[in-house]
């Protein structure tokens, strides 16, 4: 599943938070961790150098592990980890909206 990090966070109204592009979040966010559970270092920075230029193209497993690390995360402040998740979750609605389920 692909899907593109290239926006900025959003603050309380809803509006676009200046120079909070997610992706680069998402990347930095991640090679300064020691490690993802359920991915192996290679997958992660991987993932990482993916999201920092925008998209990720993710196997279940990964996204399910990159969810997870983001909800458990507590470095990650509740506005990015909820514009993260939101981002990852309207791509997953998406994707069963177009097979009808």
């Amino acid at each position: 599943m692909k899907i593109d990090f290239n926006a900025n966070l959003k603050d309380l109204e809803g509006k676009n938070i200046p120079d909070s592009n997610m992706g680069k979040i998402l990347g930095n966010s991640l090679i300064g961790e020691t490690k993802v559970s359920g991915l192996d270092v290679i997958e992660v920075l991987d993932i990482a150098q993916s999201a920092y230029k925008g998209v990720v193209d993710f196997t279940v497993k990964q996204r399910d592990a990159i969810k997870e690390w983001i909800k458990t995360n507590e470095k990650l402040p509740i506005i990015t980890k909820g514009n993260l998740l939101k981002l990852i979750e309207a791509k997953e609605n998406s994707k069963k909206d177009e097979k009808g389920t």
